[in-house]
């Protein structure tokens, strides 16, 4: 009999679990759900769509595993079925849950008015594109719960902002403000703590990325705690614990959180909102999960590890499992990479170490390298302003290297070869306290 697998979303890990699903078992049928879009979705390319600097249509890059729309509700795991808002249940004998993170929402006052938004889905690009630019990208939403990441929010086209603000100092929150940079735009970008992004990069990588962003208009503001928006149905002030501050249209970017809400009667286990599986993704007979949605093994228990690289090996993982194959996650070395205010950024491995090795040049280019040590051997690295391999920095971490054979080695392990002066240790590089 044809095995009927079973997949819940088509980000990275969605995509990847039907690929490793179809090439474990070719007879399989695959049945690929998603309530966001029915191709599979470059999260990471939302920023450059924005931007003008990819199509939108870029973002859909793989012609295979075509998703069929649909609101779900629940997982009946008992009787292996899938339940939809708007329509029969869909039974199968496999099933994967891929389905993501959602933003995080919080309780404030007035966060329902007219030009409030986020900036992580299809949906959101949609809104983000006819708000800032005044025109719309096309969008087939679909019936959903209220309070569905992907539901479609109207938008006032035909006017830019003239107060644009954006509260969150992470990833997503520094990417909406570079898109309205790109716009044209002087955003107002509102940090709670003292400084940028305070659990990945040390004070003066902060002050770097802050002193850029402030170069290009920005007006950032630190320890600045927002008690809710006011305004006539549509936003016109940020209330803070400072004052009120003019806004006409906002990006909340506090962080995400694992799109698992619609589980909550399924029987599965959940850690820190994702679902509990082990090395294999198994969350339950016939289940897995993979990506942002799953609580993954760690020394210090289960909990989601919402990153890119991530999703995509567990996918594969979920994908090979659920088609009958045998396959085991593996950590390995944490990396991450991104763009800070039109800055490369890298991190690899730990930076807790004990003991760390920092440097800052200013010349023709402007980066800051950092280097934690543990006995000796390097167990972190991060990187800003120039680009380097990420399998190279792993390698290192993995086989323990110590820092002057790093530092000899770092020639090689440079992503940019043209065009772009060498990187040779300043002066002023040295151990840190």
């Amino acid at each position: 009999m044809t095995k009927h697998v079973v997949i819940v979303g088509n980000g990275i890990a969605g995509s990847e679990a039907a690929r490793e699903a179809r090439r474990v078992d070719p007879n399989a049928r695959i049945t690929v759900l998603s309530e966001e879009s029915d191709r599979p979705f470059s999260r990471p390319g939302l920023m450059y769509a924005a931007c003008g600097q990819m199509a939108p249509a870029d973002l859909f890059p793989f012609g295979d595993a075509p998703a069929t729309r649909a609101a779900l509700t629940g997982v009946d795991v008992a009787n292996r079925r899938v339940l939809r808002l708007d329509g029969d249940p869909i039974a199968y004998d496999a099933l994967v849950l891929a389905c993501g993170s959602r933003p995080r929402r919080p309780a404030w006052s007035g966060i329902d008015l007219a030009g409030i938004g986020h900036f992580v889905s299809w949906q959101d690009l949609v809104w983000f594109e006819a708000e800032v630019h005044g025109h719309g990208i096309a969008d087939a939403p679909i019936p959903g719960a209220s309070d569905s990441p992907y539901r479609a929010r109207p938008a006032r086209q035909g006017h830019r902002p003239s107060h644009p603000v954006v509260i969150g100092g992470g990833l997503v929150g520094i990417e909406a403000v570079e898109v309205l940079v790109a716009a044209g735009l002087k955003p107002t970008f509102l940090l709670r703590d003292d400084a940028f992004w305070p659990i990945a990069l040390s004070t003066r990588e902060s002050e770097v990325v802050v002193e850029r962003l402030r170069h290009d208009g920005v007006d950032v503001h630190t320890r600045v705690h927002v008690e809710g928006f006011a305004g006539d149905g549509r936003v016109e002030q940020v209330r803070t614990d400072g004052g009120d501050i003019a806004c006409d249209f906002a990006v909340v970017a506090v962080g995400v959180e694992p799109h698992t809400r619609w589980l909550a009667d399924s029987g599965l286990n959940f850690a820190h909102g994702g679902i509990v599986v082990d090395a294999t993704m198994s969350a339950a007979p016939g289940v897995w999960a993979a990506g942002d949605a799953a609580a993954l093994p760690s020394p210090s228990g289960h909990r989601p590890w919402p990153l890119w690289y991530a999703a995509r090996d567990t996918g594969r993982v979920a994908g090979v499992c659920a088609a009958g194959g045998l396959a085991r996650w593996e950590r390995g070395v944490p990396t991450n990479a991104a763009r800070l205010a039109d800055m490369d950024y890298l991190t690899a491995g730990e930076m807790d170490g004990d003991a760390t090795w920092f440097d800052e040049e200013r010349g023709p280019v402007h980066s800051t390298l950092r280097i934690a040590l543990r006995n000796g051997r390097i167990v972190g690295f991060t990187s800003l302003g120039r680009r380097w391999h990420v399998a190279a920095m792993a390698h290192m971490i993995q086989e323990g290297w110590t820092l002057g054979r790093v530092l000899d080695a770092l020639p090689t392990a440079a992503f940019d070869t043209e065009f772009v002066t060498p990187y040779r240790p300043t002066s002023n590089a040295g151990m840190r306290p």
